[in-house]
C-alpha cells in the first residue's frame, strides 16, 4: 500500500492554510497532521461542519456568510501556500475556528476546515469573541467523541502520532482531474477528544 505525508499527497503546495499558531486567536498548527506518513482509508469524507444547527459546507459556505450567522471579524495570517483567513469564536468550554486556505479557498474565502479546542476558561480575546451556538461538530463527533465516534464518521485511523490520531482519505472528485483530499486530527485525554482539527480541500 503506498504511503506518504498527507503534505505530499496534497502536493506541498496546497498546505491546508493552517500555519504555526502565533496568539491565542491564530489556529491550532497542522504540521503534526499533515506530516504524518499514512496512506488514504478511501472513506467518503463528511461534506460539512455543524455550528450548533448552522451548516457550513466544505468549499460552498463562505465566512462571511459564516460571520453573517455568528458574528466576528475575518482575520488573516500567511502569504501564498501558507497563506489563511479564519473566524474564532469562544465558547463556555472550547475555542472553535473556522478556516479558509488562502489559495483554495478563493476570493469569496470559502470554508476549507475547522478546528475546536477544549478551553474550560471561556475567556474571550480581541478576534474570538464569544459565539452563541453551543458546539462544533463534524459527522455527530466533538469535543469528548470517543475514538470509535471517530472512527465510525472518518474511517480508520490513518496514522498514530506522539501528538494523536490522524484521519485521511483522498478521493477522486465529480471531475476526475481533481481529488477530494479530506484530513482530520483529534488529540484525546481520558478517552476524549480534547481537540479536533478538520480539512476538506479540492485539488489536481
Amino acid at each position: 500500500m503506498l504511503r506518504m505525508t498527507i503534505a505530499a499527497a496534497a502536493m506541498a503546495a496546497v498546505s491546508f492554510g493552517v500555519a504555526h499558531a502565533q496568539s491565542c486567536c491564530e489556529p491550532p498548527s497542522w504540521d503534526w497532521i499533515e506530516n504524518a506518513e499514512t496512506s488514504s482509508t478511501g472513506v467518503t469524507p463528511p461534506a460539512a461542519a455543524m455550528l450548533g444547527d448552522f451548516e457550513v459546507t466544505f468549499e460552498m459556505t463562505t465566512l462571511a456568510e459564516v460571520a453573517a450567522f455568528a458574528g466576528g471579524d475575518v482575520s488573516h495570517a500567511g502569504d501564498a501556500a501558507a497563506s489563511q483567513y479564519w473566524l474564532c469564536y469562544t465558547l463556555p468550554d472550547s475555542r472553535v475556528w473556522v478556516i479558509s486556505n488562502g489559495e483554495m479557498g478563493g476570493t469569496d474565502h470559502a470554508v476549507t476546515g475547522v478546528a475546536v479546542a477544549s478551553d474550560p476558561s471561556g475567556a474571550e480575546f480581541d478576534g474570538c469573541p464569544a459565539a452563541e451556538f453551543g458546539s462544533l461538530t463534524v459527522s455527530g463527533v466533538g469535543l469528548g467523541s470517543d475514538a470509535a465516534a471517530l472512527e465510525a464518521a472518518f474511517g480508520q485511523v490513518a496514522a498514530q502520532t506522539d501528538r494523536g490520531s490522524v484521519y485521511f482519505s483522498m478521493i477522486p472528485a465529480e471531475n476526475p482531474d481533481f481529488s477530494v483530499v479530506f484530513a482530520a486530527g483529534a488529540q484525546f485525554e481520558n478517552d476524549g477528544v480534547l481537540t479536533l482539527q478538520v480539512s476538506h480541500i479540492t485539488a489536481n
